[in-house]
């Protein structure tokens, strides 16, 4: 804690949400979640395979959910 005042870090002075005002460097991948969820077709990632994504329409909790 001592470090991150030292080095004057917003978030141990109460104003983390100064990291919400950054801008994004990437512009490609800003709103990622957003977008993989309303199935963006030109949304690109690097560090991840299609594989790496569950498909939770498929999990018994989802399917449980749809019965309700």
């Amino acid at each position: 804690m001592s470090l991150l005042k030292e080095q004057a870090d917003p978030r141990v002075f109460g104003k983390g949400s100064q990291f919400d005002q950054y801008k994004y460097a990437n512009k490609r991948g800003v709103n990622f979640y957003d977008r993989y969820l309303k199935k963006d077709t030109t949304l690109r990632w690097g560090w991840v395979n299609d594989t790496d994504f569950q498909d939770i329409s498929k999990t018994e909790r989802a399917k449980k959910a749809r019965n309700k």
